[in-house]
């Protein structure tokens, strides 16, 4: 007997698990409704039970079969009707059905298609790779070529015609800049050449050397050592090489001088050649101590013309003793390669050393040399070097005998070799202010480069005589001070030259002290403080005419800042008291008054304290 159906509701599961089993008695399919047809999909037909009861398949209470079972093409079928048809069984049914939608979406879209090319999908391509390292070197092949032919000196117009080949293989800018922005219309060149001047772009750093320039310079020869010269109780210990550089090294030779035993004068002079050469320091420091225990010899023999025999086996360059106009050269970027200074610091120290020894004349010629060689650039970056200089050349100063004509020589020469202001600015730094002797001359040579006249005067006078601000307002309103426009016939003003000159000016000024006025006097004193009003005023004025233009126009920049430094420093500094404010509302005049009384008041009232109590 068949099993009563349950009359408890079903879950979900339930019912999908039992309508997939037996499902339910086929009927027409236009009497069933449209929501009931989902899948248009054949199935095979279960014979009709007539009774109310349906038998559930595959359950345990009948016998285990593989004829219920659906054939496996069946199945197959149902999950894809697009495929072949199966072959039909004797009970199947034709089902009708509507066509079913495609599982997978095969429709085609027309995308529209990149005018670019495909990229390829490697990171790296050879030849690619080679092309660009290729034009990479064509590129810094072309700019070095440029810059190899901005270096030569630019061709000039008697150059073209001129005999000599060396001046005509100079290089044209003018056809480079040419070249550069062909192709840019009528005047294309000349207005990217003004365009440029307006600016500071093509501005080089004016530089002298004193030194041979280059890697060409050739190292001058050791002399021979004099052994002729050689008395009989040094020959044991100078004759042989190897004991003679014992014999300076250990000390010995240094303390048998120091003894009273001298050296012969073909030795000394020997020595003074070799210290300009010999690399090895202990022995360069060796011979300097034994010609620094030579005080009659240091005396008699080293003179200017030795003095200059050492600088030229330096390296220096022969004219830098001449008394000539120092023409400034484009800065090179490594003037002195792989060049070695000890054996210059050596020598300026050893100079600093015998100041004392030393006669009026190689102390003088020492003072023009050392202020001359600190216009070379290198002076200043080498700190040891700078710091020597300064100190020999305020050893010497101090035993300078006739002061007034040692500066007269050395601010003449100076003034004839030079007549650009930075240079001189140069000269000016590399004084010291620390000894009187040296700050006297350092502000009697800025003087003179200041007014660029009456060179002896302003030289044969302490800067604290000469100081005069008439007279360097009247130097203020000459053509060297006043701003000129940049024009295609005028290159306008050198802004470099005016400040240094104004460094220059401040160097000069000092405290602004003068013998020809007495502060204590009040009524000179009012005049002096009006003067330095006035003098600053002036340099206010000057200030107001530079147009610094932005950034491009750095030197206008430092030269706007050099006039305002010295303006704020001369009214700080040069005025004896603080200038006045004016007082608005607290009355100035009557304030004054009330401050007068009540000095007196004071006055009065400490006189009358100060007065013994009657007894």
């Amino acid at each position: 007997m068949a099993p009563q159906p349950s009359s408890v509701p079903k879950s979900s599961d339930q019912r999908s698990y039992t309508s997939s089993l037996s499902p339910p008695p086929s009927s027409d399919a236009s009497e069933r409704p449209q929501s009931q047809r989902i899948e248009n999909v054949p199935f095979k037909s279960l014979p009709t039970n007539n009774s109310s009861e349906r038998e559930i398949q595959n359950s345990d209470e009948e016998d285990d079969s593989d004829d219920s079972l659906e054939d496996l093409s069946t199945i197959l079928a149902a999950r894809f009707p697009n495929s072949a048809s199966r072959p039909k069984t004797s009970g199947d049914k034709a089902t009708p059905s509507t066509p079913a939608a495609p599982r997978y979406n095969t429709r085609t879209n027309n995308f529209h298609v990149s005018p670019l090319p495909v990229l390829s999908k490697t990171k790296f391509d050879l030849k690619s790779l080679a092309s660009h390292a290729q034009d990479d070197e064509a590129a810094e092949i072309t700019s070095k070529r440029y810059k190899a032919m901005l270096e030569e000196p630019d061709i000039e117009e008697d150059d073209e015609h001129s005999p000599d080949p060396a001046k005509r293989g100079k290089f044209n800018h003018s056809a480079l800049l040419e070249s550069v922005v062909a192709g840019g219309g009528y005047g294309g060149a000349h207005r990217v050449a003004r365009a440029i001047q307006r600016t500071e772009a093509t501005v080089t750093e004016q530089r002298w050397y004193f030194f041979e320039t280059g890697a060409s310079q050739s190292k001058p020869e050791q002399k021979k050592f004099p052994v002729a010269s050689v008395p009989p109780i040094w020959k044991d210990v100078l004759v042989d090489p190897r004991m003679r550089q014992q014999t300076f090294v250990v000390g010995f030779a240094e303390d048998m001088v120091t003894m009273g035993q001298e050296l012969p004068d073909e030795l000394f002079l020997w020595m003074l050649d070799e210290v300009s050469v010999e690399a090895r320091d202990p022995l360069r420091t060796s011979y300097l101590n034994v010609m620094r225990q030579s005080h009659e010899q240091i005396q008699r023999l080293i003179t200017i013309d030795t003095i200059w025999s050492m600088f030229l086996r330096l390296g220096a360059s022969p004219k830098a003793n001449l008394l000539e106009v120092i023409k400034p050269v484009n800065k090179l970027k490594d003037p002195y390669p792989r060049r070695d200074w000890a054996n210059l610091l050596s020598i300026i120290k050893f100079f600093s050393q015998v100041a004392k020894l030393l006669d009026e004349k190689s102390r003088r010629f020492l003072i023009f040399m050392f202020l001359k060689m600190s216009l070379d650039k290198m002076v200043s970056e080498n700190v040891d070097i700078h710091d020597s200089v300064q100190d020999a050349i305020a050893r010497l100063c101090h035993y300078i005998i006739d002061w007034k004509e040692t500066c007269i020589m050395v601010c003449e020469n100076l003034f004839q070799s030079t007549t650009s202001a930075p240079l001189r600015l140069q000269i000016i730094e590399s004084i010291s202010s620390i000894s009187p002797r040296t700050h006297d001359l350092r502000r009697r040579l800025a003087t003179c480069f200041f007014h660029n006249t009456n060179i002896t005067t302003y030289a044969s006078q302490p800067g604290y005589h000469s100081t005069n601000l008439h007279e360097i307002m009247a130097t203020l309103h000459t053509s060297r001070f006043q701003i000129k426009p940049q024009r295609d016939d005028h290159p306008g003003t050198d802004y470099h030259e005016l400040r240094a000159l104004i460094y220059l000016l401040d160097a000069a000024i000092d405290d602004g002290l003068s013998s020809e006025r007495d502060l204590s006097d009040k009524l000179q004193e009012e005049m002096h403080n009006d003067d330095v009003e006035e003098f600053s005023r002036q340099l206010d004025w000057i200030g107001s005419k530079i147009q610094t233009g932005g950034a491009a126009f750095f030197t206008r920049l430092d030269t706007k800042e050099a006039l305002t430094l010295v303006q704020q420093r001369a009214v700080a500094m040069l005025r004896t008291k603080a200038k006045p404010k004016n007082e608005w509302y607290n009355g100035g005049e009557e304030k004054e008054k009330r401050v007068e009384s009540f000095g007196r008041e004071k006055k009065g009232m400490a006189s009358f304290l100060k007065k013994e109590p009657a007894k």
